[in-house]
């Protein structure tokens, strides 16, 4: 059973993060908030938009325009999940556990998990020739899907091994979060939609009483061909999801660690262990 956060009641543990009115600045206009313990982050058009939860029930949301700018973060936070794969095969013609496992658990769904680049891709600058090497490590051409993630995938993937931060930063799936939110039933409709956003939006509600507040307003403070409404709730997932740290399960449950050390996991929260349920 989880404790109530500071300032909570057990009631409060149904949707513990009331938001309250005021507007956050954004980063350049100050520092990040030293409360801020769970974070979601999915890339967009201009760089990453980011959610943060405290356990005072505070909240920020904002853009980081390179993935090394979530270092200030890193002082207070618990557990940050990010929407993009991290750790890589060299040589393999198997798929990574995880997204073989994801796949199987969102089946028609299974479309959204992308398969992961082998590790020399990283280094290409190329579609053609990225494509040919991935074919060589791996027997496996990269799909345009994979290749068009690859730049914020070497963004991380650089960050991370530099950082003196393991374990801070996981790879999560929104679709993964929602069928777990979901008590473990898939989310169907396209993400993409009105019914789509909708639904999820439903499910991200009995977590996370302002969930649609914080879409709104995060609507409110960028343009549309900046960050997609999809891209926000993404992220509110992945965020939502860090909050039940240290409750969290993985795909799969013992993961695979890549030649230089990252775990190859999707992080996923576990209901069973969270009152929030």
């Amino acid at each position: 059973m989880t404790k109530a956060l500071p300032g909570t009641s057990k009631e409060d543990l149904i949707s513990p993060f009331k938001i309250g009115d005021q507007p956050p600045l954004e980063l350049s206009q100050r520092e990040p908030l030293q409360t801020v313990q769970y974070m979601g982050i999915d890339g967009c058009r201009s760089g990453w938009f980011y959610i943060g939860f405290s356990p005072d029930q505070d909240y920020q949301l904002g853009i980081l325009k390179n993935f090394r700018e979530i270092a200030p973060f890193l002082i207070h936070s618990q557990q940050i999940l990010v929407d993009i794969p991290i750790g890589f095969r060299d040589i393999d013609s198997q798929e990574r556990l995880c997204d073989l496992a994801a796949r199987k658990i969102l089946g028609k769904r299974s479309s959204t998990i992308f398969p992961a680049p082998v590790r020399s891709v990283l280094n290409i600058d190329n579609y053609p020739q990225a494509s040919a090497e991935n074919d060589r490590c791996s027997g496996r051409k990269l799909s345009k899907q994979s290749w068009n993630i690859v730049a914020k995938i070497r963004e991380v993937d650089e960050w991370l091994q530099s950082s003196l931060a393991p374990g801070i930063i996981r790879e999560c799936h929104p679709e993964i979060c929602f069928w777990a939110l979901n008590h473990q039933t898939v989310v169907n409709s396209r993400k993409k939609t009105e019914t789509g956003i909708e639904e999820r939006l439903e499910i991200l509600s009995h977590y996370c009483q302002n969930a649609r507040t914080i879409v709104t307003e995060a609507q409110s403070r960028y343009r549309r061909k900046d960050l997609a409404v999809d891209d926000i709730v993404d992220a509110l997932a992945c965020a939502v999801g860090a909050t039940f740290y240290p409750a969290l399960k993985t795909l799969p449950d013992q993961p695979e660690r890549d030649q230089i050390g990252l775990p190859m996991e999707i992080v996923y929260p576990d209901l069973s262990s969270n009152s929030k349920d």
